[in-house]
C-alpha cells in the first residue's frame, strides 16, 4: 500500500441525503485508494472488482447530496466527494427519476417513477396506476395537488404544468379532499404545511450569494402551539421527527450566549421548540446550511438585540433572511434607545419585548442594585420568565388571528415582496413566491447617495433612464411633499392598535422617534424591495453618514449592488466588507458612463448578470479556511496576534515579549501570527523561548499568503516575485490570494485576537475579527490602532463577558510594567476561554476546531508542490 492510500469507505444512501439524518444509509464496505490522485471514474473500477453488494447503475453524491454524472467523473477527484469521515456516498440511478408522494398533514403516501418533465396530469395518472393497488382509498377525485406555494392546482390546470413546477426537493405533495372537522380550539395552527417523511435532496436556495445559497429545501412541518405540549419536567417534547423548530434564538455570542440559553429554557417550560445553534448543530455540521435551514423553518424569529447585533456578520445575515421570509419577529431589546441603528429600516416600527421595563430597572435601583440593574451582563431569572411570558402570549395572539382569517393566506407579518429580479435570492422558494415576478412597468434602479448630492443624482437619472429604467434617488426621500405621503403609514404602531388577547407585559413600541426619519425609513425600504439593483454612490460624506450606513445595512445580500466611487476616502472597514472592494465603478474613469449601464443591465437581466462572482469568492476563503483548520492542532486555545510590523512607543517591545512569555505558561495556549516583522514576531520567538525552557510543545504556527502584489519586502520575508518564505521558527501555512484575503481568513478561524499598535491594516484585521463575533483584546496602552487610531471599531474596547474589569484596565495603564500587562492579557485570555458564552461552544469536545459558523467542504486535492514536511505550505 503507497504511503497516501488511506481506507475509503463506500455508503448506500437515498433521497433523503441532504437532511444528513443518516438514517436510510446502508455501508457497503471499503476500498484502499489515494483520494487526490483516484478520479472517481477509477473508483468505479475498484469498486466493481472490490464490493460484492454493489447496486448494477448507481450515480455519486457529493458531500452536499449533489448528483455527479458519468461525464463528470473522470475531472472529479475522490478528495472532493468525501467527507470528514473518509466515506463517498452513492445513490441508485433508476431509469426514471423517483418522486414522492404524501400529503400535507404529513402522512407518506408512496412513490411514483415519472420524468420531471411529465405533465402533472400524467403525474396524476402514474399515482393511480403505481400506488392506488397498495392503497386503495386513493381515488382519483379525492386528491388535488398542491404547488411549490401550497396553492391548490386545479384539474384544468394539471395538464399545463409540469412535475418540476410542483416538486418540493424529491416530494410532491398533495391535499386529501375530506369532510373532516377544523382543527380543535386548543391547537393553534402556525403553518398548514408539513414535513415529509422523505426529506427531498434538492436545495432550497439557488446560489447566488453566500448566506441564502445552502438552505436544504423540505416541506415546512405542521407547528403547533398546544398547552398540553409538556413533559412532566416542565420541558416540551416535540416528536422526535420533528426537525423544524417554533421558535429560533439569535444573538451575539460574546454578548448574549448566556442569555440565549436561560431564555430557551424559559420558553421550552412554556411548552415551545426552540432552536439554539450551539444545542443543534452538530460536529461536522454545516453551519451556514443548518442556520439557513433553521431561519427558513421556524415560525418565529427571535433577535436579542445587543448593541453589536447586526453589526456581526451571521446576526446580520440571519434578521435579514428572517425578514424577507416573513417571519413573525420578535425582538427583545436589550438598547436604551429604538431601533438599533444598524437595522433601524428593518425595525423602524416593530414592536418588541424589553428585556428589564424602565420601573424593573428603577426598583432594582432602588433596592440597592444599581450597578447590575441596567449592565447588560446581568439577566435575572425573574425578568426573563416576564420576557418569555411575553413572547408566547404575543405569538398565540397573532396565530389566534391568522386561525381565524384562514391558515392559508400566510403569516400576518407582511412579507417583503422583492420583484423586478431579486437579485441575491432564490427564484423559487415557498415563502417567496413573488419575488419572480417581474416588476409592473420598466425595471427600477434604486440610487443610494447622500442627500448632499442631489446634483449628481440627477445627471444618474437622466443616464439610466436612458436605458429604459426607472430610476428612484434617495435624495427624494427629503422632497417635503413625498414625505408627506409615506408619513402616516410609516408612523410607529402602538401595540393596541390590531392586538387583543393575553396582555402584553413588556411589549413595547418606538413611540418617540421622530416620524419623518421613519417614513424615510419605510419609503427607502418600499423602494429598495421592489428594486432590482440598488447602485451606491460611495463618497466620504456618504461613509460617515448614520442613514446611508441604514441603506448598505438593508440592501447588503437582498439586491444584487453596484459600487460607484465618487471620489478618494479612507473607507471604513464595515462598508468594505459589506460592499467588497474589488467590484467598483469610478465616477473620474473615461467612459465609467457606459461602462455603469452595462453593469445595471446586466444585474437586471436574468440572462446575462452573473450570479455566482460571490460564490465563488467565499468558496475561495472557505478552501483556505479548511486548509489552516485540517493542519493545526485538533485541540488547544488558539490566540491570534495582530499589530504593526514596526515599533513606535518605547515600551513596545517590551510588553511583547511578556505577552509572549507570560502565554505559554498555559500549556493550552497554541500561538498564531501573521508571519510579519514586529510585533508578531516578537510575541511569538518570546512564547517560543520560554516554551522551549519549560520543556513543552512549541504550539508556533505563522499565517501567511500565498503572495500578495504589493511590495511587503520591509514588513515580511517577501521574495521578489511577491510570494512569502517560510519563518526560520514555529510552523508556517500558507493560505490565501493576498494580505487582505489572508485577514479574512484568519478573523474566521481564530476567536481571540491580541492587538499592539498597528496600523490601517492591523485596524482592518481587528474589524474582521469583531464582524466574525470574535473577540479582541487591545493592548491599549501601546497606541496606534491598539489606542483607538485609524477608525478601529470601538466595540473591541468594551469588557468582554467573564473578564475582570481590573485586568482590562491594566491594558491601558502606561504606568505599569510591561511584566504586569504581559501576566494582565494572559489573564484576559484564560477568562475569555473559561466565561460561560465559551464554555457553551466547549459543551462537545470534538467541536472546538467548529466554533466558528463557517461552511465547510469537501477537501481539494493539492497542488503539485504540496509537502509533507514539518513546515507546511498550501498553495490554493
Amino acid at each position: 500500500m503507497e504511503t497516501d492510500d488511506i481506507l475509503v469507505g463506500v455508503c448506500m444512501t437515498s433521497e433523503s441525503y441532504s437532511c444528513n439524518d443518516g438514517r436510510s444509509d446502508t455501508m457497503l464496505g471499503f476500498t484502499v485508494i489515494n483520494p487526490f490522485t483516484t478520479t472517481l471514474a477509477y473508483l468505479r473500477c475498484q469498486m466493481i472488482q472490490q464490493l460484492e453488494a454493489l447496486p448494477t447503475d448507481y450515480k455519486f453524491l457529493t458531500c452536499r447530496g449533489w448528483p455527479v454524472s458519468v461525464n463528470q467523473e473522470t475531472a472529479l477527484f475522490v478528495s472532493q466527494v468525501i467527507d470528514k469521515d473518509a466515506i463517498v456516498k452513492i445513490i441508485t440511478d433508476f431509469n426514471k427519476p423517483r418522486v414522492g408522494i404524501c400529503t400535507d398533514d404529513g402522512y407518506s403516501i408512496g412513490f411514483v417513477f415519472i420524468r420531471h418533465a411529465c405533465s402533472v396530469s400524467k403525474l396524476r395518472n402514474e399515482i393511480l396506476s403505481q400506488i392506488e393497488v397498495s392503497n386503495p382509498s386513493l381515488q382519483d377525485s379525492n386528491f388535488i395537488f398542491l404547488d411549490r406555494n401550497l396553492w391548490p392546482v386545479g384539474r384544468d390546470q394539471e395538464r399545463f404544468l409540469t412535475v418540476l413546477d410542483i416538486l418540493n426537493g424529491v416530494v410532491v405533495q398533495v391535499r386529501i379532499i375530506t369532510d373532516a372537522s377544523a382543527e380543535s380550539d386548543d391547537t393553534l395552527i402556525i403553518s398548514d404545511v408539513t414535513e415529509s417523511t422523505s426529506p427531498p435532496a434538492a436545495k432550497k436556495f439557488k446560489r447566488s450569494s453566500p448566506v441564502y445559497g445552502h438552505s436544504s429545501v423540505s416541506p415546512l412541518k405542521m407547528v403547533t402551539f398546544k398547552e398540553n405540549n409538556v413533559g412532566k419536567d416542565g420541558m416540551s417534547t416535540p416528536k422526535s421527527a420533528q426537525i423544524a423548530k417554533q421558535m429560533l434564538i439569535s444573538y451575539v455570542r460574546q454578548e448574549a450566549a448566556h442569555h440565549a440559553l436561560a431564555l430557551k429554557t424559559a420558553l421550552e417550560k412554556l411548552g415551545f421548540s426552540v432552536y439554539l445553534d450551539v444545542h443543534e448543530i452538530t460536529c461536522g455540521a454545516d453551519w451556514q446550511d443548518s442556520l439557513n435551514y433553521a431561519v427558513s423553518n421556524c415560525e418565529v424569529f427571535v433577535p436579542l438585540v445587543t448593541p453589536r447585533y447586526g453589526e456581526t456578520q451571521w446576526t446580520n445575515r440571519e434578521v435579514k433572511l428572517a425578514d424577507v421570509l416573513g417571519k413573525l419577529i420578535v425582538p427583545v431589546s436589550f438598547l436604551s434607545k429604538w431601533p438599533p441603528p444598524c437595522l433601524a429600516i428593518q425595525f423602524a416600527t416593530t414592536q418588541y419585548v424589553r428585556w428589564k421595563t424602565r420601573d424593573e430597572i428603577r426598583q432594582a435601583v432602588e433596592r440597592g442594585d444599581g450597578d447590575k440593574a441596567s449592565d447588560i451582563k446581568y439577566w435575572e431569572s425573574s425578568y426573563i420568565e416576564r420576557v418569555a411570558k411575553a413572547i408566547g402570549d404575543y405569538c398565540k395572539s397573532e396565530f389566534k388571528k391568522l386561525k381565524f382569517y384562514g391558515a392559508t393566506k400566510g403569516l400576518s407579518r407582511k412579507v417583503s415582496m422583492l420583484k423586478s429580479y431579486a437579485a441575491s435570492l432564490p427564484e423559487s422558494a415557498n415563502d417567496l413566491a413573488a419575488i419572480t415576478q417581474d416588476r409592473e412597468g420598466k425595471p427600477l434602479v434604486v440610487v443610494s447617495l447622500h442627500p448632499d448630492q442631489k446634483d449628481y443624482a440627477f445627471k444618474i437619472r437622466i443616464l439610466l433612464e436612458a436605458d429604459g429604467h426607472e430610476v428612484w434617488c434617495s435624495t427624494d426621500m427629503f422632497d417635503a411633499n413625498t414625505t408627506l405621503k409615506y408619513r402616516l403609514d410609516a408612523l410607529p404602531r402602538s401595540a393596541s392598535d390590531d392586538y387583543s388577547g393575553p396582555s402584553l407585559s413588556g411589549l413595547s413600541q418606538s413611540s418617540n422617534e421622530d416620524t419623518t426619519e421613519s417614513s424615510q425609513r419605510s419609503m427607502f425600504q418600499e423602494k429598495a424591495d421592489e428594486a432590482g439593483v440598488v447602485v451606491f454612490v460611495l463618497s466620504k460624506s456618504f461613509a460617515e453618514s448614520q442613514t446611508c450606513q441604514q441603506q448598505v445595512f438593508y440592501c447588503e445580500h437582498r439586491k444584487r449592488v453596484v459600487p460607484l466611487k465618487y471620489e478618494d476616502f479612507a473607507m471604513p472597514g464595515w462598508m468594505s466588507m459589506l460592499i467588497g472592494t474589488s467590484t467598483f465603478e469610478d465616477f473620474r474613469r473615461d467612459g465609467y458612463a457606459e461602462s455603469l449601464r452595462a453593469r445595471v443591465k446586466k444585474a437586471l437581466d436574468p440572462k446575462l448578470r452573473d450570479s455566482y462572482d460571490d460564490e465563488l469568492k467565499e468558496t475561495k476563503i472557505n478552501v483556505h479556511i479548511n486548509c489552516i483548520k485540517r493542519s493545526l492542532p485538533k485541540d488547544g486555545n488558539f490566540v491570534y496576534i495582530s499589530g504593526g510590523t514596526k515599533f513606535f512607543w518605547d515600551k513596545s517591545e517590551a510588553i511583547c515579549k511578556a505577552i509572549g512569555k507570560s502565554l505559554a505558561e498555559d500549556d493550552c495556549n497554541v500561538l498564531v501570527t501573521g508571519g510579519f516583522y514586529g510585533v508578531g514576531e516578537t510575541v511569538a520567538r518570546s512564547f517560543l523561548e520560554r516554551r522551549i525552557s519549560l520543556g513543552k510543545e512549541e504550539n508556533v504556527w505563522h499565517i501567511l499568503p500565498t503572495k500578495d502584489d504589493q511590495d511587503r519586502r520591509l514588513q515580511g520575508r517577501q521574495n521578489e516575485n511577491r510570494t512569502f518564505q517560510t519563518i526560520p521558527f514555529g510552523q508556517t501555512l500558507f493560505s490565501g490570494e493576498s494580505v487582505r484575503q489572508r485577514e479574512s481568513v484568519v478573523a474566521r478561524v481564530f476567536d481571540i485576537c491580541i492587538l499592539v499598535e498597528g496600523g490601517p491594516g492591523a485596524a482592518h484585521e481587528a474589524e474582521e475579527f469583531a464582524w466574525n463575533d470574535h473577540t479582541v483584546i487591545p493592548i491599549k496602552c501601546t497606541g496606534g490602532a491598539a489606542g483607538g487610531k485609524f477608525n478601529v471599531p470601538s466595540k473591541i474596547f468594551e469588557v468582554p463577558s467573564g473578564v475582570k474589569i481590573e485586568d482590562w484596565q491594566l491594558l491601558g495603564n502606561q504606568g505599569v510594567s510591561p511584566a504586569e500587562i504581559g501576566e494582565a492579557a494572559a489573564r484576559v485570555v484564560n477568562q475569555i476561554q473559561n466565561c460561560p458564552a465559551k464554555r457553551m461552544l466547549n459543551c462537545n469536545p470534538e467541536s472546538r476546531m467548529l466554533k466558528s459558523r463557517m461552511t465547510i467542504i469537501p477537501p481539494q486535492p493539492p497542488s503539485p508542490t504540496f509537502s509533507k514536511a514539518k513546515k507546511r505550505v498550501f498553495n490554493e
